[in-house]
């Protein structure tokens, strides 16, 4: 940790973001796989770090909770475990920088980092739930990232 980072901690409270995955549920379409979501939606993953930002943080967070390899390979997209944390920290740290900029275009495509020149995500795509759907009104539902 920076020594300005250290600094900021001793000398008050730092107010960070939370919750991540309650507001991707709120805001994605069901059936989404948070996990994915820097990837297939990082639109939503800057509108949530710029809400947060504006509610007071000083401090983000990634959205990569889930984006391990055993997760990923729970949906088959092992392959993609450095995509969705490089994706995560690019649109963390861009939010951070530049809380107004709405613009955010990858320098490739998430599936193949090394060979594509495209400049947009990959689409969403239907994915399978992992397990059972539970009612999003439910309080006992909670966050499934």
């Amino acid at each position: 940790m920076s020594r300005r980072v250290k600094d900021r901690f001793a000398e008050r409270v730092v107010v960070a973001d939370g919750a991540m995955g309650s507001e991707l549920l709120a805001r994605l379409p069901e059936g989404v796989h948070l996990d994915l979501a820097p990837l297939e939606h990082p639109r939503e993953v800057l509108d949530i770090h710029l809400a947060y930002l504006k509610a007071g943080a000083e401090l983000i967070e990634t959205a990569t909770f889930a984006a391990s390899r055993p997760r990923l390979a729970r949906l088959r997209e092992d392959e993609l475990v450095d995509a969705v944390n490089a994706v995560g920290v690019k649109l963390a740290a861009r939010r951070a920088r530049s809380p107004a900029s709405t613009a955010w275009s990858p320098a490739r495509s998430a599936r193949s980092p090394a060979s594509s020149t495209s400049t947009r995500p990959r689409a969403a795509q239907p994915r399978r739930p992992l397990t059972p759907s539970r009612p999003r009104s439910s309080p006992a539902a909670g966050p499934t990232c």
